[in-house]
């Protein structure tokens, strides 16, 4: 969550930000240079809930502060969606497996989006078969995530 936010400008006159964020493991200082900055000043406001892809900062000062220079900044609700590569279902080769198929297919086809879908097939001696599915590109929301663990049960259904 971005606490507080400074506008600085460089040398050129173009302006930049160095934000400081709040979460869970603690408080991280953001240095978002001229083009990150212009391109996301928009959600770079205080309380705004942000996920930053960075580097650390070579910047000494306050020892007990990460400091992150940004890459990209987005707002954390689409983080699933820009992050998410492969939606993985694990599941018993000697289930029911056509019906199994059906359900997971339809779900797939009401709900298209940027993943992979990545079948693990388990066979009776515990071998993995991982199969990747075609040109099956699936959501990765909340609610497709909810479908397929209510299917195929919490553990055997993730996100990578």
């Amino acid at each position: 969550i971005v606490t507080d936010i400074k506008v600085r400008f460089d040398k050129k006159n173009r302006p930049w930000a160095i934000m400081e964020l709040n979460g869970k493991v603690g408080k991280v200082e953001v240095f978002a240079f001229s083009e990150i900055y212009e391109n996301n000043k928009k959600i770079l406001i205080e309380d705004q809930k942000i996920y930053v892809c960075g580097k650390p900062s070579n910047q000494n000062g306050d020892a007990d502060v990460l400091k992150i220079v940004a890459d990209d900044i987005f707002l954390l609700d689409s983080a699933r969606d820009r992050l998410s590569r492969n939606i993985n279902v694990r599941f018993d080769i000697n289930n029911e497996n056509e019906e199994l198929l059906n359900e997971l297919n339809t779900i797939a086809d009401d709900n298209l989006g940027s993943c992979a879908l990545v079948i693990h097939l388990i066979s009776t001696q515990g071998n993995a078969k991982r199969i990747k599915a075609g040109k099956i590109r699936i959501s990765p929301s909340k609610d497709v995530l909810f479908k397929l663990r209510k299917i195929f049960g919490d553990s055997n259904v993730w996100i990578n």
